[in-house]
């Protein structure tokens, strides 16, 4: 999925060292410093991030959704929304489906990506999802440096007792590994 095509006036940047930066409509900061603040918001799955940092790659696994809003969100998602609000919304889990799913793809520098999903119902009224991602590769520079090593681990749980009420819990793990951004002389 590249967001870029489908959604005009937004820009994702990886700018190495896990910094992530969200651009929209020009609107938005590439800072490494934890005590400056996105001027993009993001949410996953309706919980504020409050650094984007892992939020491109990691988070783009078994996703049913990206929402964009462009533009000052302050009334919605607070102040540190003047350029607009980027949404992630995973798949949920779904009641008596018994499904999965792969992705992998192998490139040069050893790049191995894969995600994985499977869906399983326990249940007439209880289903839990699972789905998992992991982006590696070997170094760019000769120092091993500009290399990629992010896992992530989600797992949902939806329990359904009526047709009037839904329980869904969510949890999510990543890590964030390898030696990061390098540089060169030029």
């Amino acid at each position: 999925m590249d967001i870029t095509k489908s959604v005009p006036a937004v820009s994702l940047t990886n700018g190495g060292a896990n910094i992530t930066s969200i651009y929209l409509r020009g609107v938005g900061n590439n800072t490494t410093s934890s005590f400056n603040d996105s001027a993009v918001s993001s949410n996953f799955d309706g919980v504020s991030i409050g650094r984007s940092s892992g939020l491109l790659g990691a988070a783009f696994f078994d996703i049913a959704r990206v929402e964009v809003l462009k533009g000052p969100q302050g009334i919605l998602y607070g102040r540190n929304s003047t350029g607009g609000n980027f949404n992630v919304i995973p798949n949920p889990p779904r009641l008596g489906e018994l499904s999965g799913g792969a992705n992998i793809s192998y490139g040069n520098y050893d790049a191995l990506n894969i995600d994985a999903h499977v869906n399983l119902p326990l249940g007439d009224n209880v289903a839990m999802r699972i789905a998992g991602a992991s982006l590696n590769h070997d170094g760019y520079y000769n120092d091993g440096t500009g290399d990629q090593d992010v896992n992530a681990l989600r797992a949902q749980l939806l329990f359904e007792p009526s047709d009037t009420v839904s329980v869904r819990l969510s949890t999510d793990w990543t890590s964030l590994g390898g030696l990061g951004a390098g540089g060169s002389y030029v």
